[in-house]
């Protein structure tokens, strides 16, 4: 008998501390899936290409200049990240006895994507919280996506971490989704309706969210940059085809 293919949990991150922030959601996850783990300091060509620039320079929170940034800066920042970020990972999943590896890669941030090859590979981008309270777990359906295994995978996260669940999805697929639920021994009150990619990105910008989780033909919807801005948290894309 053919074995299934190992969910592959990829972690990206164009700095430590956004890597951080996703690690442990990543143990979770590999620990609950005997999935593995892939660790991926990116060195986001968009900021290299910044950093080129004669004008580039870093800035503090009031906006003031500090110093120039160059590429060789940026190379060195990465580098270091990427030891922390390596550093990190080992610990922790080593503490959960996931199987992980670690590499800096050159390329798009946004393309990580592409790296999933199976149906429940799911890529972690990386972005720290600024506010440490408690939020909750959301996941965004779609009327493309069967919404069960996002879904399940929600739940697993929110049980572990006690937090709330939250459950946006489109008003065509509320009485599919409710009678999944129902199976489950959940109620709807885990569900909002919103009708479209705005309604989704205004609902996150109020909250607070853990992680938020949906499919690659969501996340193709509204953008990974845009939905993370919203979401201030790490975002999680899962291959669900």
């Amino acid at each position: 008998m053919k074995r299934p293919p190992v969910r592959r949990i990829i972690i990206g991150a164009t700095c430590f501390i956004d890597a951080n922030a996703a690690i442990p959601i990543a143990v979770q996850l590999a620990s609950q899936s005997n999935g593995e783990i892939e660790g991926l300091l990116v060195e986001d060509e968009a900021i290299l290409d910044y950093a080129a620039s004669p004008s580039a320079r870093v800035v503090n929170l009031k906006g003031s200049s500090i110093e120039r940034v160059t590429q060789g800066k940026m190379l060195d920042a990465f580098r270091r990240d990427a030891s922390a970020f390596k550093k990190m990972l080992s610990a922790s999943a080593g503490d959960a006895f996931v199987t992980w590896t670690f590499q800096s890669w050159r390329g798009q941030f946004t393309s990580l994507i592409d790296r999933t090859t199976n149906a429940g590979d799911m890529v972690l981008f990386g972005y720290s919280r600024a506010k440490l309270s408690p939020g909750e777990i959301i996941v965004v359906c779609d009327d493309v996506t069967a919404p069960e295994a996002l879904i399940n995978v929600a739940v697993k996260i929110a049980a572990e971490r006690r937090l709330p669940l939250v459950i946006l999805l489109p008003p065509s697929i509320n009485e599919t989704v409710a009678k999944y639920l129902n199976r489950m021994n959940m109620d709807q009150s885990h569900i909002s309706i919103v009708s479209g990619a705005d309604e989704v990105l205004e609902y996150l910008s109020k909250r607070s969210p853990i992680a938020v989780l949906l499919s690659k033909s969501r996340l193709l919807d509204m953008g990974l940059r845009i939905l993370m801005d919203a979401a201030r948290c790490p975002v999680i894309v899962m291959k669900t085809d």
